[in-house]
């Protein structure tokens, strides 16, 4: 039995400024709808998930995809209303700074911030989104990419220490050197008790050398109307979100090829969507907030006779700021946070290019990260502002052998990856305001081997086995400094381990058109890093360390079936028994007994979607859409209280009138049942009541796509 002291809840206090959650997706934006994965037969889609491109029938990992054409004529806002239509994914929003955090198989951070790495790694095209200690997810447009693959399982081999159970990979169109394309959708919606929503994307591929350069230009602006009222605001929680990307591709031969992406998303809001009514937030105090994500990146391959090096390196710039309301407990007091991020990351890639029964890929990354964080509360309580960094420089060398056999039936692959990772976090500002006061600094180094095995047999075209054993880790940091001054003897979170067993299956039947794909695991996550809270001079501050492990099964499955021809069925659930080893107890209070759920880790989700699409005229068809996702209720735990919350069900319906490859114009009702319960654990209105999330009401609107080429 491990023992803890602490809450899930506080830097200051009962409550830690970005690290309040809903139990599901994006209350801010737009309701998720369920977007299906592509309706492409399986077996026509070419996904890029072990650095190669491969059909996805063909590739032992638990996969889903979404293609780019579906993300364009949806109506979510942004990548994390997307995945929740992935089974086994949850996505949780923070009532601060409208952070968001992915869960995987039920495997959480139990916070996106300060709680620890990301469980799931993030990656924009080849570039790794991630931060030092925190589990932030960055909620991007979804407009033109090519397409979203999701990774079940861990992937540390090729994605490294923030991989630790499931890859999200967002992937961008590139530039073409053949074509000019020009698009654009704008759209027109009103929400329930609310008021009016809008937005528009344009997309440009403009050749420049014949065969030889091409640039590729994303815009996209977006207003979010919101459905709070305050006392002097009416839909105070609106919001307003820009985003520019552009892909420059440059190939001087055929064997050499160059790229340059660029993409800058910002987002301003004035108040988090969190009320103590449905439709009214009681806070006296403007909470406006803000975030800037940039990120810039090169990459380079050139073919040889039998094998390909690549090598990409990136510079991600992340800074939010939000301001948080603590009334009533204390009155008239006033959380600011400013905290960000920037990381260069460098990579490179070797792998083998011949056909033959033996396949291998090495690489080495490097990464070099910095996130400053500062914290205040002014008002009835002051306390002097917190200023911080955490430091990571790591690097990594990683490798796989696969080895065909039996007529290349039979696909067996070895994998590992070394992990050095070392850690300092620092004050940059004396934490009593006396500029005599030294500052204090810790530092760690943490190493970690990841092994994974793959046993793969290709059946025939239309149905693939696998077996697999696979570990992922979050790599660990020391104390910050207010809690080596409070708890001088407190040893840094080392880094915690998850290991995957795992069968799946995947294929088609009836001419292609029923195909599925489903896994059944099981997961040991041992030394899970959780909070604890230290009480130090009449407040408390949050530390990390490893708590008890936890265990269980759980089982992916999806399927999409064509019964006639036009209609087209999906369904996809994701169940999990993932429950704790042992007692948490902090402080001789039990916050999790043996059998627990952890925080923020749902049992089931699931979502399922119909489209039934059928000609008007000769160029002019038409679309009828219902879809529906589902997520089970999630537990939060602090001293004293266990908040629930509920299960949470959201519809959709849409209606298009399309003239195939020129224009489609749509109408569609998003949360049609209007699910406006809490959207949290309860458990936080025993402290805030302001801070319980609530989620778009009911939303009404048209949407219009425009292409040309």
């Amino acid at each position: 039995m491990k023992s803890i002291a602490g809450s899930r809840y506080g830097l200051f206090s009962t409550a830690a400024i970005l690290t309040l959650y809903t139990g599901q997706a994006q209350a801010q934006s737009q309701v998720a709808p369920s977007i299906a994965p592509s309706s492409e037969p399986m077996q026509d889609i070419v996904v890029t998930a072990q650095r190669r491109s491969e059909r996805l029938q063909d590739v032992p990992i638990s996969i889903a995809v979404m293609s780019g054409a579906k993300l364009d004529s949806s109506t979510s806002s942004g990548t994390t209303d997307a995945l929740t239509s992935v089974a086994g994914v949850a996505v949780s929003q923070s009532t601060q700074n409208n952070s968001s955090l992915i869960t995987i198989r039920g495997v959480s951070a139990g916070a996106s911030a300060l709680n620890g790495a990301s469980t799931v790694g993030f990656y924009i095209d080849s570039l790794p989104f991630g931060f030092v200690k925190s589990a932030i997810a960055p909620d991007l447009s979804i407009y033109d990419l090519d397409r979203i693959e999701v990774l079940r399982g861990p992937q540390g081999t090729l994605y490294g220490a923030s991989s630790q159970n499931g890859v999200v990979r967002v992937l961008t169109h590139d530039a073409d050197f053949n074509i000019f394309e020009l698009k654009a959708r704008g759209s027109l919606s009103s929400t329930y008790h609310g008021g009016e929503s809008y937005r528009g994307d344009t997309a440009a591929n403009i050749p420049l050398v014949d065969d030889m350069l091409a640039a590729r230009l994303v815009l996209g602006y977006q207003h979010l109307g919101g459905w709070i009222d305050r006392a002097n605001e009416k839909d105070a929680n609106h919001s307003r979100v820009e985003n520019a990307r552009l892909r420059v591709r440059f190939e001087p031969t055929s064997r050499l090829k160059v790229g340059v992406s660029g993409m800058i998303t910002t987002n301003d809001y004035g108040a988090p969507s969190s009320a103590a009514e449905p439709y009214f937030d009681t806070s006296l105090i403007s909470e406006p907030g803000s975030t800037r994500i940039e990120q810039y990146g090169v990459n380079a391959s050139y073919d040889f006779d039998t094998f390909s090096v690549s090598a990409a390196s990136g510079w991600l710039s992340y800074k939010s700021r939000a301001i948080l309301d603590y009334a009533p407990f204390p009155p008239d007091t006033m959380g600011v946070s400013k905290f960000g991020s920037r990381i260069q990351s460098d990579e490179l890639n070797i792998r083998s290019t011949t056909k033959s029964d033996w396949q291998w890929s090495v690489g080495a990354i490097y990464r070099n990260g910095r996130d400053p964080l500062f914290q205040s509360l002014t008002g009835f309580v002051t306390i002097v502002p917190i200023q911080t960094s955490d430091i990571s420089k790591s690097y990594a060398f990683f490798g796989e052998l696969t080895r065909f056999l039996f007529d290349r039936r039979l696909e067996i692959m070895l994998g590992a990856r070394y992990f050095h990772d070392h850690v300092t976090t620092r004050e940059d500002a004396p934490f009593d305001g006396n500029p005599s006061t030294p500052l204090l600094s810790a530092d760690a180094k943490f190493n970690k081997v990841s092994p994974r095995a793959v046993f793969t047999w290709h059946q025939s075209p239309d149905l693939t086995l696998y077996a697999s054993y696979g570990q992922g880790f979050r790599s660990g940091f020391p104390q910050n400094p207010a809690v080596v001054r409070a708890a001088p003897g407190l040893q840094p979170a080392k880094p915690d381990n998850l290991t995957n067993y795992e069968i799946g299956a995947k294929g088609s039947l009836f001419d292609h058109r029923l195909t599925f794909n489903g896994a059944l695991y099981y997961i040991k996550w041992a030394d899970v890093q959780q909070t604890l809270k230290i009480p130090y001079q009449g407040t408390f501050f949050n530390a990390v360390t490893n708590g008890t492990g936890a265990s269980g099964v759980g089982v992916d499955f999806s399927v999409e079936v064509e019964p006639i021809h036009g209609l087209h069925v999906a369904a996809a659930v994701g169940w999990n028994n993932l429950r704790t080893d042992g007692p948490t107890i902090s402080n001789g209070v039990v916050l999790f007994d043996k059998g627990d759920r952890l925080d923020l880790s749902p049992a089931f989700t699931g979502s399922a979607s119909a489209q039934y699409t059928f000609p008007l005229s000769s160029n002019l068809n038409g679309e009828l859409g219902v879809s529906g996702t589902e997520t089970s209720s999630q537990t939060m735990r602090t001293i004293g209280y266990i908040g629930h919350s509920g299960d949470v069900f959201i519809g959709k319906a849409s209606f298009s009138l399309s003239r195939p490859d020129r224009w489609t114009l749509s109408v569609f009702v998003d949360n049609f049942n209007n699910f406006h319960d809490v959207f949290a654990p309860s458990n936080i209105a025993n402290f805030y009541p302001n801070w319980l999330q609530r989620i778009r009401p009911r939303t009404i609107g048209a949407q219009f796509e425009v292409h040309f080429r």
